[in-house]
C-alpha cells in the first residue's frame, strides 16, 4: 500500500490542490482513468487483430487519456492563461495521438499486405 500511495494518491491530492478542486473527487477520477486507458488500448489490439477499423477504439483511449484534465478544466479555479495552455496541450495531444497511431498503422498494414510477385512469362 506505500507504493500506491507514493506513487499514485500522492500525486493525485497535490495535483488536486494546486488546481482548486475536490481532492476526493480529482482521486477518484485520477485512478479510474487507468483501467479506462488499459481497456481502450486493449479494444485497439484486438480490433487491430480482427483487421477491423480502430479510429473509435483510438479516439476512445485518446480521450481516456485525457479525462483527468477534464476535471480541472471544467470545476477548478484556473488563471485563463492556464485554460488556454491546457486546452491547447489537450488539442496538440489528441491530433498528434491520432495521426501517429494512423502512420503506424499504415506502415503495419504495409507489412502485412501480400506482396506481389513478378512472374516471368515464357513463350
Amino acid at each position: 500500500m506505500n507504493w500506491f500511495n507514493l506513487h499514485l494518491v500522492q500525486p493525485a491530492l497535490a495535483q488536486a490542490v494546486k488546481y482548486n478542486v475536490d481532492p476526493k473527487t480529482f482521486l477518484i477520477v485520477y485512478l479510474l482513468h487507468y483501467p479506462l486507458v488499459w481497456a481502450a488500448f486493449a479494444w485497439i489490439l484486438v480490433a487491430f487483430r480482427r483487421k477491423q477499423n480502430i479510429s473509435n477504439p483510438v479516439i476512445v483511449w485518446i480521450c481516456t487519456m485525457l479525462l483527468p484534465w477534464f476535471y480541472p478544466l471544467f470545476f477548478g479555479r484556473l488563471p485563463w492563461y492556464l485554460d488556454a495552455a491546457l486546452v491547447a496541450l489537450m488539442t496538440y495531444i489528441v491530433w498528434h495521438g491520432y495521426h501517429t497511431i494512423q502512420k503506424r498503422l499504415a506502415i503495419e498494414k504495409a507489412k502485412l499486405a501480400p506482396q506481389e510477385v513478378a512472374v516471368e512469362e515464357s513463350a
